[in-house]
């Protein structure tokens, strides 16, 4: 089995074009969320997914091109006013990385829960 994608096994990508500013606020089955800036300025803050590829290929089961159409996904529907801004991407021979809008507040799914679902309508 693989390891955790938040664990140490594989060192973060260096030269990110942001600094890190969190631990993990967030993690899946294959990929953590983590906070970060701009280098040389305190805002905006973003939110970076890091995903593990052999931790995700090996363990998620996920094949490339899922990855790839992750990506895609993200790049083809941004700019929706309501869809999490998509700011850049980009990987090292460990790891893939997406920076994105950062959406505080929780979970999406879990408030929908909480309010009792959505209407049909």
């Amino acid at each position: 089995m693989g390891a955790p994608p938040g664990s140490q096994v594989s060192a973060l990508p260096a030269n990110l074009p942001f600094r890190l500013i969190s631990k993990t606020i967030g993690s899946g089955a294959y990929a953590s969320i983590r906070k970060a800036t701009p280098l040389n300025a305190p805002s905006p803050v973003i939110a970076v997914k890091f995903i593990h590829k052999e931790h995700a290929f090996r363990v998620g089961r996920l094949r490339p091109k899922q990855i790839q159409l992750e990506l895609a996904l993200h790049q083809q529907v941004c700019p929706h006013k309501n869809i999490i801004r998509f700011l850049s991407t980009g990987e090292d021979s460990s790891w893939i990385w997406l920076a994105l809008e950062l959406a505080e507040g929780g979970d999406l799914f879990d408030k929908i829960e909480a309010d009792g679902g959505v209407s049909p309508e």
